[in-house]
């Protein structure tokens, strides 16, 4: 199995533990693309696995890549992960990041009509 095969095999398992051990074997992995256009870290945030993506942002995943699939930020605000964009949002993750054609996270958060997340976006400056 590749690298990168290893670590979105992690990710999609939820294994921290695996994950750790990817990005030590070879750190490039945090910059990986799946087949959608997704980092490790963005799928993490979309299948609503909070360790991974805690796992990921430890081992120095860039909390504002953008990705074919937007931000991690963006996923989770789509999803309605509020405990994740929090999470995100306290690693650093920018709040107002837009995408032509795509919006921010809060225009992610308005179409999946999770107020809990729009109402975390605009307390930390969302617009």
């Amino acid at each position: 199995m590749s690298p990168q095969q290893t670590i979105f095999t992690a990710v999609r398992n939820n294994d921290p533990a695996a994950i750790t051990a990817a990005v030590s074997a070879d750190s490039s992995v945090l910059d990986a693309r799946d087949e959608r256009g997704s980092t490790p870290l963005v799928l993490a945030g979309y299948l609503n696995h909070p360790e991974s993506v805690k796992a990921l942002v430890e081992a120095g995943a860039d909390v504002n890549t953008v990705s074919g699939t937007g931000t991690a930020l963006m996923g989770v605000c789509f999803k309605g992960y509020p405990d994740i964009a929090r999470y995100l949002i306290e690693a650093g993750a920018d709040v107002n990041i837009s995408i032509e054609r795509m919006g921010t996270a809060l225009t992610f958060a308005n179409m999946g009509k999770h107020t809990d997340v729009i109402e975390l976006l605009k307390a930390n400056g969302a617009k």
